[in-house]
C-alpha cells in the first residue's frame, strides 16, 4: 500500500533524485550491514514505540496507520508519503525525531541529516543565460497556495530558485515538517513554471523590436506591410506619422492607411493575439509584483530586465503592444499602465492617510513613504493582496501625485517626495518662495531680510537678486505692502473690521467735503490708539488693510491716497491739486492757506508741500502765489 502510493508521487511531481521520493534511510550515509542491522530491529517493533501521543493517532488511523503496525513499514515511506500523513508540524517532526533517534542509536554513530550528501544539490531551475531571472512569481505561475508558501520564505522571483537547491534548505533549516512543505511547493511551481518556460522561448528574441517583428512577420509575407506597422506602432522607436512613412516609399498618406488597417485586421485576429500569451503574462507578472500599477516607462525597464534586452522598449511601442494582448486586463492612463480593476490608485484611504502625513512633516524618502503606505494598508485595508510580496513601487507614489490631486500641496524631487510649501522654498518660482518665507516668518519684514533668508535657503543661487526680491513681493498679491520696503503676508494680518469700517466712514464723510483725496496719514493721525492696538503701525499699513477691505465707496489708485469712488480713477500729479486749489479761490492765495488745504485737509506731509512749492521746480504755482 505504501510504495504504491509514494511511487505515484514520484511519477505525477517531483523528479527521482528530490528528497521527498527518498526513505529514512536513503538519506542517511549507512553502510549496507547498518541497514540490515536497522531493518531487523525495526521488524521487531511497532508504531506505538515512536512515542506518539492519542491525539495524534486519530488522525493516523485515518489514513490507516495503526500502533500495532510494524515500525518497518515507516522505512519503506517515501519523506513526501510521511509529510501527507500528518497534518501538523508536530506530529511530523515528532515521527522524523523518533525514528532518527532510533537508527543512530541502532548504528551507534551520529547522524548528521543537515551535510548529508544523499540529498541533492542541484538547482532547482536552471535558466539559460540568466534569461528571465528576474521575473516575479506570482499567480500566473503557480496556485495561490503555494506562492503563499514561497513567499514566506522570500522566494519571490525565479533567480530565487536558480540560486537553491534541496540541500540548501535541509542546511540552513533542517529536516522538519516545514523544509519538507517548502520543497515540496517547490516542485509544484516548478511544474507550471517550466511548461510557461516552454512558451516563452518560442517568442525570445535579443531585443524588443526582434520580438514584435518576429511575431509580425508570421502574418505577412510583405516585408514592406511589416515595416510600415512597426514604424506606425512605434515598435522601432517614436510613432512615425502617415506622412513620413509615405514619404520614405513614395506613396499617398490614404495607401499607407490601407496598409496599415490590414496588417491591424491581421494582427488583431483572436489566433494572432494568442501568440502573445507568454508577454502577456510576464507583464501580468511585473504588473502584479507591483500591486497593480507601473508607469509605461518602470514596465519597459523590468521587461528589458526580465528578457536582457540591451535597450528600453519605447513608451510608444509598449502602449501599442498592450492593445493587442489576449487578455484584458489592463487600463493604459496617461503614462500608466494598470489592471482594469486597480483599487488602489483611487482608495480615498490611501489619500487621507497622505494628506494627514505631510500636516505634520515635510518631505521623506519616497521609499520610506511606500513602507509606510504598506504598514497603513496592512492595518486597514479589506483588499489585502493574497500574497504579502507584491509591493508598490515609485510608479504608484507618481501616479497617486500626477492624477489624484495630490499635486496641489505634494511635489516629487528625486527620490523624495516635498510638501508643496517646502518645494516652494527650494525649488519654486521666486514668487512663491518670497511669499513663503514671508508666512512662516509671521511678522512684516524688510524685502532685504527677505533676500538673505532666500539665499540661505537656496544655497547657491546667483540669479536671485535683491533688487528681483523687492519687484516680486511688490507685485505680489499675497505679499502686503506694510511700510517703505517693508511687507506682511496676507494671511499674518490680524484684521481688525470694525475699526476699518470706522475709519473708511471717516474718509467718505471727509471725501465729501469737495476735497480731491485724503492722504492715509490723515486717517491714522486720528486713529493712533486704536490702529497700533490692532497692530497697524504706520499709515502705509492702514493703506493696505483699506485697499484689502475695498469699500465700494472708496478709491485706491496710489498709495497713500484715497479717493472717492466715481469710476475710472487715476491719480492726478500732486502739483495740479494745489494748481487747481490756487484756481478755485480766484485771487491771491497765501502759502498759509495753501499749507492749511494740503496738510490740514488732505494730509500731505510737510516735505511734500515743501517740494511743491519750490518756485525753480513749479513755475505755475509760483506766479498764481502773489503773497
Amino acid at each position: 500500500m505504501y510504495s504504491q502510493q509514494t511511487h505515484r508521487h514520484i511519477e505525477t511531481a517531483y523528479p527521482r533524485s528530490s528528497i521527498l521520493n527518498k526513505t529514512i534511510l536513503d538519506i542517511i550515509e549507512l553502510q549496507e550491514s547498518e541497514k540490515e542491522l536497522i531493518w531487523t530491529s525495526f521488524e521487531c517493533s511497532n508504531f506505538s514505540s515512536l512515542g506518539i501521543g492519542d491525539s495524534s493517532w486519530e488522525q493516523l488511523n485515518k489514513e490507516n496507520v495503526f500502533k500495532e503496525d510494524p515500525l518497518d513499514n515507516i522505512l519503506g515511506m517515501s519523506l513526501d508519503y510521511i509529510h501527507s500523513l500528518c497534518e501538523s508540524d508536530l506530529l511530523f517532526n515528532n515521527i522524523l525525531d523518533s525514528t532518527f533517534s532510533k537508527v543512530k542509536s541502532l548504528a551507534s554513530k551520529d547522524i548528521d541529516i543537515k551535510n548529508s550528501t544523499n540529498i541533492s544539490q542541484d538547482q532547482f531551475l536552471s535558466l539559460s543565460g540568466n534569461f528571465l531571472a528576474d521575473l516575479p512569481i506570482t499567480p500566473n505561475l503557480c496556485s495561490l497556495n503555494v506562492l503563499k508558501t514561497l513567499t514566506a520564505h522570500r522566494i519571490t522571483k525565479l533567480s530565487h530558485l536558480t540560486a537553491s537547491s534541496e540541500y540548501d534548505i535541509i542546511k540552513n533549516s533542517g529536516m522538519n515538517y516545514e523544509s519538507i512543505n517548502l520543497i515540496r511547493n517547490i516542485w509544484l511551481a516548478i511544474s507550471s513554471i517550466n511548461a510557461f518556460l516552454l512558451e516563452i522561448n518560442i517568442v525570445r528574441s535579443s531585443s524588443f523590436e526582434c520580438m514584435i517583428r518576429g511575431w509580425v512577420t508570421k502574418h505577412t509575407k510583405k516585408e514592406r506591410y511589416c515595416e510600415i506597422i512597426m514604424r506606425r506602432m512605434g515598435w522601432k522607436g517614436e510613432i512615425e506619422t502617415l506622412e513620413q512613412i509615405g514619404q520614405t516609399y513614395g506613396l499617398t498618406r490614404e495607401r499607407i492607411r490601407q496598409m496599415e488597417n490590414q496588417m491591424l485586421n491581421a494582427l488583431r485576429k483572436q489566433s494572432a493575439q494568442n501568440e502573445l500569451k507568454p508577454i502577456d503574462m510576464v507583464i501580468d507578472s511585473l504588473l502584479y509584483d507591483a500591486k497593480g500599477i507601473l508607469s509605461i516607462h518602470e514596465l519597459g525597464v523590468r521587461l528589458s530586465s526580465v528578457f536582457n534586452w540591451p535597450h528600453v522598449p519605447h513608451e510608444d511601442g509598449l502602449r501599442s503592444l498592450i492593445d493587442f494582448l489576449p487578455s484584458d486586463n489592463y487600463c493604459l492612463e496617461d503614462g500608466y499602465i494598470h489592471y482594469t480593476e486597480h483599487i488602489c490608485g483611487g482608495c480615498v484611504g490611501i489619500i487621507s492617510f497622505l494628506e494627514n502625513y505631510f500636516k505634520s512633516h515635510e518631505e521623506i524618502l519616497i521609499s520610506d513613504l511606500l513602507h509606510l503606505i504598506e504598514n497603513h494598508c496592512n492595518t486597514i485595508c479589506n483588499h489585502l493582496d493574497a500574497v504579502s510580496g507584491a509591493r508598490f513601487t515609485e510608479s504608484f507614489i507618481h501616479y497617486l501625485i500626477d492624477n489624484k490631486n495630490l499635486i496641489s500641496f505634494l511635489k516629487i524631487d528625486g527620490d523624495k517626495v516635498i510638501r508643496i510649501d517646502k518645494w516652494n522654498l527650494l525649488k519654486g518660482k521666486l514668487s512663491l518662495v518670497a511669499e513663503q518665507v514671508l508666512k512662516a516668518n509671521m511678522r512684516a519684514m524688510h524685502f532685504t531680510e527677505v533676500y538673505n533668508e532666500i539665499l540661505q535657503l537656496r544655497q547657491g543661487d546667483i540669479n536671485t537678486t535683491v533688487h528681483n526680491v523687492y519687484a516680486t513681493l511688490e507685485r505680489s498679491p499675497k505679499a502686503i505692502l506694510w511700510d517703505t520696503g517693508t511687507f506682511i503676508h496676507i494671511e499674518n494680518i490680524k484684521f481688525n473690521f470694525t475699526l476699518i469700517r470706522e475709519i473708511e466712514n471717516w474718509l467718505f464723510e471727509r471725501l465729501n467735503e469737495n476735497i480731491p483725496f485724503i492722504s492715509s496719514y490723515g486717517a491714522y493721525l486720528n486713529f493712533t490708539d486704536k490702529c497700533i492696538q490692532s497692530g497697524i503701525t504706520n499709515e502705509l499699513a492702514l493703506y493696505s488693510c483699506l485697499r484689502i477691505s475695498n469699500d465700494s465707496k472708496l478709491a485706491y489708485p496710489h498709495a497713500p491716497y484715497v479717493f472717492l469712488n466715481i469710476g475710472n480713477v487715476t491719480m492726478p500729479p500732486l502739483p495740479s491739486i494745489i494748481e487747481d486749489f490756487i484756481h478755485d479761490k480766484e485771487g491771491t492765495v497765501s502759502l498759509d492757506e495753501i499749507n492749511k488745504f494740503a496738510i490740514g485737509k488732505i494730509f500731505m506731509k510737510n516735505y511734500t508741500v515743501a517740494q511743491i512749492l519750490d518756485a525753480s521746480s513749479y513755475r505755475n504755482i509760483s506766479q498764481l502765489v502773489i503773497r
